[in-house]
């Protein structure tokens, strides 16, 4: 076996095996010398070809990012008939539904806020996943300025609601860990989600225009039962409060 194949194979076991343990442990919790050990390989090796431990959970965080932004392209281009506030309410839902698809990879928005508890991160791995940030709100952010464009929406200032609405929608996931604020929530995820993205849009629409399909009307604040709330989406939150 070649040198780069042998250097490919072990970063791919120790991929693997922290993959394993990281979503098992969580940062804290995980032991690199247990990731060595399920991928075979010295604590040492692991050093070779990741900076440090923070630098390992960032790798395995960032894993659904490109295929978050391949998706969302997908929905932008698929859905570019319609009006702009029913795009933007798409996005939103497939934004909620991919994170609570990957649960765990969606601990990299804390692990980036979070630098000083895990410890140093890699420069370049920042640069990368600040670029794919970028992409993934410049794609909405062209959704909004070909809405202002078509007169559907009044002229606004695109990035920063379509940052807006990007940080919006991780926060929401990301609060939802505990009993408590789903108690004080009241409504399932979705509905808060869609509720919240729905009034900011609403504020930007040019009335007498063409008209969204979406029905505003269902999307005033309906309490429900506890039971029917979304469960968190990482593993152990259901006990904490």
């Amino acid at each position: 076996m070649k040198q780069s194949d042998r250097r490919r194979t072990s970063r791919e076991r120790i991929l693997e095996a922290a993959r394993e343990v990281f979503f098992r442990e969580d940062f804290t919790g995980a032991n690199l010398d247990e990731v060595a050990e399920k991928a075979g390989l010295s604590k040492g090796s692991i050093y070779r070809y990741f900076t440090n431990k923070a630098g390992l959970y960032l790798r395995v965080l960032g894993e659904a990012g490109h295929e978050y932004e391949r998706r969302l392209r997908e929905l932008v281009e698929h859905n570019e008939p319609e009006h702009t506030v029913d795009r933007v309410l798409d996005i939103a839902r497939f934004h909620l539904h991919f994170w609570l698809e990957h649960p765990d990879h969606h601990r990299i928005f804390w692990a980036v806020d979070n630098e000083q508890v895990i410890g140093e991160l890699p420069r370049e791995m920042l640069d990368k996943i600040e670029n794919v940030w970028k992409r993934n709100v410049g794609l909405v952010h062209a959704v909004i300025e070909e809405g202002v464009r078509r007169g559907e929406l009044m002229p606004c200032d695109a990035w920063t609601l379509a940052h807006t609405l990007y940080l919006f929608e991780s926060t929401l996931i990301d609060q939802d860990q505990t009993r408590i604020r789903r108690r004080v929530r009241k409504q399932g995820l979705e509905e808060s989600c869609l509720y919240i993205v729905g009034t900011l849009m609403r504020g930007v629409m040019v009335q007498g225009a063409r008209q969204p399909k979406a029905d505003f009307t269902v999307f005033p604040m309906v309490e429900v039962d506890e039971a029917e709330l979304a469960p968190p989406i990482a593993a152990g939150a259901e006990g904490r409060c």
